[in-house]
Protein backbone atom coordinates (compact mmCIF):
# COMPACT_ATOMS: atom_id res chain seq x y z
CA UNK A 1 0.00 0.00 0.00
CA UNK A 2 3.20 2.36 0.48
CA UNK A 3 3.97 2.23 -3.45
CA UNK A 4 0.35 3.45 -3.76
CA UNK A 5 0.25 5.89 -1.44
CA UNK A 6 3.77 7.24 -2.67
CA UNK A 7 1.99 7.17 -6.28
CA UNK A 8 -0.60 9.10 -5.37
CA UNK A 9 1.23 11.80 -3.24
CA UNK A 10 3.22 12.42 -6.77
CA UNK A 11 0.30 11.84 -8.98
CA UNK A 12 -3.14 13.49 -7.44
CA UNK A 13 -4.55 13.42 -11.08
CA UNK A 14 -4.24 9.02 -10.89
CA UNK A 15 -6.54 9.32 -7.27
CA UNK A 16 -9.52 11.74 -8.58
CA UNK A 17 -9.79 10.62 -12.11
CA UNK A 18 -10.32 7.03 -10.81
CA UNK A 19 -12.60 7.67 -7.99
CA UNK A 20 -14.25 9.66 -10.61
CA UNK A 21 -14.81 6.43 -12.20
CA UNK A 22 -15.76 4.19 -9.49
CA UNK A 23 -18.37 6.92 -9.44
CA UNK A 24 -19.71 6.99 -12.65
CA UNK A 25 -19.84 3.21 -12.55
CA UNK A 26 -22.21 2.39 -9.13
CA UNK A 27 -24.33 5.84 -10.36
CA UNK A 28 -25.29 3.80 -14.15
CA UNK A 29 -25.19 0.46 -11.89
CA UNK A 30 -27.37 2.14 -9.50
CA UNK A 31 -29.92 4.14 -12.35
CA UNK A 32 -30.21 0.36 -13.30
CA UNK A 33 -30.52 -1.62 -10.49
CA UNK A 34 -33.67 0.66 -8.47
CA UNK A 35 -36.61 0.28 -11.31
CA UNK A 36 -35.16 -3.28 -12.23
CA UNK A 37 -33.36 -5.31 -9.03
CA UNK A 38 -32.98 -8.16 -11.42
CA UNK A 39 -30.92 -6.58 -14.10
CA UNK A 40 -28.93 -4.31 -11.24
CA UNK A 41 -28.05 -7.83 -9.79
CA UNK A 42 -27.00 -9.50 -12.95
CA UNK A 43 -24.89 -6.74 -13.59
CA UNK A 44 -23.59 -6.49 -9.72
CA UNK A 45 -20.58 -7.67 -10.51
CA UNK A 46 -20.11 -6.74 -14.69
CA UNK A 47 -17.58 -5.23 -16.59
CA UNK A 48 -17.52 -1.23 -16.75
CA UNK A 49 -18.35 -1.57 -20.55
CA UNK A 50 -21.37 -4.19 -20.03
CA UNK A 51 -22.83 -1.63 -17.58
CA UNK A 52 -22.11 1.44 -19.15
CA UNK A 53 -23.96 -0.52 -22.76
CA UNK A 54 -26.63 -1.59 -20.36
CA UNK A 55 -27.28 2.28 -19.44
CA UNK A 56 -27.37 3.17 -22.99
CA UNK A 57 -29.98 0.23 -24.23
CA UNK A 58 -32.03 1.21 -21.16
CA UNK A 59 -32.10 4.82 -22.14
CA UNK A 60 -30.13 5.71 -18.73
CA UNK A 61 -27.79 7.96 -20.90
CA UNK A 62 -28.01 8.89 -24.74
CA UNK A 63 -25.29 8.54 -27.36
CA UNK A 64 -23.48 11.55 -26.94
CA UNK A 65 -23.03 10.85 -22.79
CA UNK A 66 -22.26 7.26 -23.70
CA UNK A 67 -18.88 8.41 -25.87
CA UNK A 68 -17.61 10.57 -23.05
CA UNK A 69 -17.95 8.14 -21.07
CA UNK A 70 -15.98 5.41 -23.09
CA UNK A 71 -13.40 8.34 -23.38
CA UNK A 72 -13.05 8.30 -19.98
CA UNK A 73 -12.81 4.51 -19.65
CA UNK A 74 -10.04 4.95 -22.25
CA UNK A 75 -7.99 7.08 -20.37
CA UNK A 76 -8.63 5.18 -17.12
CA UNK A 77 -7.00 2.09 -18.95
CA UNK A 78 -3.91 4.36 -19.74
CA UNK A 79 -3.43 5.06 -16.12
CA UNK A 80 -4.29 1.15 -14.80
CA UNK A 81 -2.26 -0.24 -18.04
CA UNK A 82 0.47 2.46 -18.45
CA UNK A 83 2.09 3.77 -15.01
CA UNK A 84 4.35 6.50 -17.21
CA UNK A 85 0.88 8.20 -18.62
CA UNK A 86 0.16 11.73 -18.54
CA UNK A 87 -2.40 12.95 -20.45
CA UNK A 88 -1.85 16.20 -22.26
CA UNK A 89 -3.45 19.76 -22.14
CA UNK A 90 -4.86 18.69 -25.49
CA UNK A 91 -6.10 15.41 -24.13
CA UNK A 92 -7.92 17.42 -21.06
CA UNK A 93 -9.54 19.78 -23.63
CA UNK A 94 -11.27 17.30 -25.50
CA UNK A 95 -12.38 15.28 -22.77
CA UNK A 96 -14.05 18.77 -20.95
CA UNK A 97 -15.33 19.88 -24.56
CA UNK A 98 -16.79 16.85 -25.40
CA UNK A 99 -18.13 16.68 -21.59
CA UNK A 100 -19.81 19.77 -22.28
CA UNK A 101 -21.27 18.99 -25.23
CA UNK A 102 -23.18 15.90 -24.07
CA UNK A 103 -24.36 16.61 -20.87
CA UNK A 104 -26.42 19.35 -18.96
CA UNK A 105 -23.91 21.55 -16.39
CA UNK A 106 -26.54 22.97 -14.42
CA UNK A 107 -23.38 23.49 -12.02
CA UNK A 108 -21.06 25.73 -14.65
CA UNK A 109 -18.33 23.09 -13.30
CA UNK A 110 -17.98 21.91 -16.60
CA UNK A 111 -17.56 25.53 -17.67
CA UNK A 112 -15.50 25.90 -14.76
CA UNK A 113 -12.98 23.30 -15.72
CA UNK A 114 -12.79 24.53 -19.39
CA UNK A 115 -11.66 27.88 -17.75
CA UNK A 116 -9.35 26.74 -15.79
CA UNK A 117 -7.83 24.39 -18.44
CA UNK A 118 -7.64 27.90 -20.37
Amino acid sequence: MNIYYETLNERPDIDWFLQGHVVIEYMLWKRLEVPNPSLGYELRKSSFHRILNAAYINGIIHLKSKEVIEQINKIRNKYAHELTFRPTLADWFHLWESAQAAFSDMTDGIEQGLEELR
